[in-house]
């Protein structure tokens, strides 16, 4: 076999060259300063590069991954650039310093980062034509960018378990009209100026652990949720912790807080439903939450809805604040402490639950209490309180408690026990009174004549009489009363007032058994 000439093997190998210098310029090229990654190749960062824009899948797919040394770019990172293309960038050591990156311009893109520093002088974007999507998990490392926006015509998740995230500026979820935007915070920290959740689009924020702190720059500082009319903006805090100088529920838009644990931390003002005709509500089940002054209602409606969890503040808390708004309150559990004033005006209105005479939530207030609107009591947990019993204490105002009221919602516990409100010099109490004659139960003449004559002992009832006043007292319905009633003395109501029933104790003891047997659906009862 004869050797092949040294001029054609020159020749095949310039032609070898020049095809592995195509596929190169069709996978992986420098056009001009710029390098793209596409058409499935990876490209790994193996020394000190510079180049003006990086393109990390121009047309179908391309992954660039970073373990160490330094990438730096005069323009821009793309990673998915075109419709369809998708584009990854791993980053688990060395620094990578760009103008802008942009993650799913109008294809897909995902950035994750373990290690290393990945800073930009200008914007970071997820998702930002309204096709793209883009993806960004930084689990260690450092990550610093002008402005970051999470959905910014399209579609955006950020998912920090670790690391640190700076904002020099403003945090966006749902930037635009049709976007979403997602953070998923377990762990790390992030830090910006302001933070607005659903700006234009749909904005949510999980966190679960770590630490998202808004720095007090200027005036304008702050956490906002649903800032325009369609905008819906939601933060759920199950753990970690949150620090804001204020925070805005419902801007002009909707926006709901979830608080289960965690601590949320407001050194100025937290305000629901904020501008007109816009909805904010928080739901606080557990955590610490501190605020210096809340307004539930300022222009809006406002709801606040507490069933657990610490909810301290040191200046006032305001239902209802504005013309045109609407503020609701509903204690379920818990407390609330408020170092200024408690003031609810006419379109306020206050829910507490109640489940024991001795432990339900309270409003302590260290100002002074200014009540209007309306209160609403209620029973929780099957609890049904008894006759006389005294609610001390619902609110506390150490300077003073003014007006009262406007209405009373749940009046009636039962056909024959109602709530009646109390006000003293420092506080708002509830009593439970009996009404056996109220025009509610439809009596005859005979069983208003037996509920009249149980009214005259109602407040002093003890023993056997107490014993069958408590049972008719949890009877469910009008009719059952009325029946209670008549059993009573079905056909001898004119000699009632000859029974002295104070003292017919072995009379109570049969009707007491007879009406709980009404009550837990015994046999009828016998004609008396």
């Amino acid at each position: 076999m004869s050797r092949i000439k040294r001029p054609n093997g020159q020749h095949w190998w310039l032609i070898g060259t020049a095809l592995a210098l195509t596929v190169f310029l069709t996978t992986c090229w420098s056009r001009g300063a710029d390098l793209v990654v596409d058409g499935g190749d990876t490209y790994a960062v193996s020394n000190d590069v510079t180049f003006n824009n990086i393109y990390v899948g121009n047309l179908s797919t391309g992954n660039l991954n970073q373990s160490g040394f330094t990438n730096t770019l005069t323009g821009n990172l793309y990673l998915g650039y075109s419709a369809g293309s998708s584009g990854a960038y791993n980053l688990s050591g060395g620094s990578l310093s760009a103008s802008n990156e942009v993650i799913g311009l109008t294809g897909s893109g995902v950035f994750t980062q373990s290690n290393g520093d990945n800073t930009m002088i200008g914007n970071l974007q997820l998702g930002y034509d309204p096709g793209g999507s883009g993806t960004y998990n930084l689990s260690g490392g450092s990550l610093s960018t002008g402005v970051e926006f999470i959905g910014f015509s399209g579609q955006g998740v950020f998912n920090q378990s670790g690391g640190t995230a700076s904002v020099n500026s403003y945090t966006y979820l749902g930037f635009s009209p049709g976007s979403s935007g997602v953070y998923n915070l377990s762990g790390g920290s992030l830090s910006q100026v302001r933070q607005y959740v659903g700006l234009y689009g749909s904005g949510i924020f999980n966190q679960t652990g770590g630490s998202n702190t808004v720095q007090l720059i200027d005036i304008y500082s702050g956490l906002y949720l649903g800032y325009w009319g369609d905008a819906r903006g939601a933060y759920n805090l199950s753990n970690g912790s949150l620090t804001a100088p204020f925070e805005i529920v419902g801007v002009f838009g909707t926006g709901v807080f979830n608080q289960s644990n965690g601590v949320n931390k407001i050194n100025g003002d937290l305000s629901l439903g904020d501008g007109r005709n816009s909805s904010g509500t928080y739901n606080l089940s557990g955590g610490d939450l501190s605020v210096e002054n809340e307004v539930i209602g300022a222009s809006g409606n406002g709801t606040f809805i507490q069933t657990g969890g610490t909810h301290t503040i040191t200046g006032d808390l305001v239902l209802a604040a504005s013309p045109g708004s609407r503020g609701t309150l509903a204690l379920l559990g818990g407390g609330i402490s408020v170092g200024g004033n408690y003031i609810q005006t006419a379109a306020g209105t206050l829910a507490v639950g109640l489940s024991s005479s001795a432990n339900f939530p309270k409003i302590e207030v260290g100002g002074t209490a200014s009540l209007n609107g309306a209160f609403i009591p209620v029973l929780q947990g099957g609890y049904l309180p008894l006759g006389n019993q005294l609610f001390h204490g619902v609110i506390s105002a150490a300077q003073g408690i003014s007006g009262t009221f406007g209405t009373m919602g749940n009046q009636f516990i039962t056909p024959t026990l109602y709530w009646q409100p109390l006000y003293t010099p420092n506080t708002f109490d509830l009593l439970v009174l009996r009404s056996y004659t109220n025009p509610a139960l439809t009596l005859t003449r005979n069983q208003s004549n037996v509920g009249a004559i149980l009214n005259s002992v109602a407040t002093s009832a003890a023993g056997d009489l107490n014993t069958a006043l408590n049972a008719i007292d949890g009877l469910s319905s009008s009719s059952l009363v009325a029946n209670a009633f008549q059993q009573i003395s079905p056909d001898k109501a004119t000699a009632l007032p000859a029974l002295a029933l104070a003292g017919a104790n072995l009379q109570m003891r049969n009707l007491s058994r007879r009406v709980t047997n009404l009550r837990f659906g015994g046999s009828e009862m016998d004609s008396a």
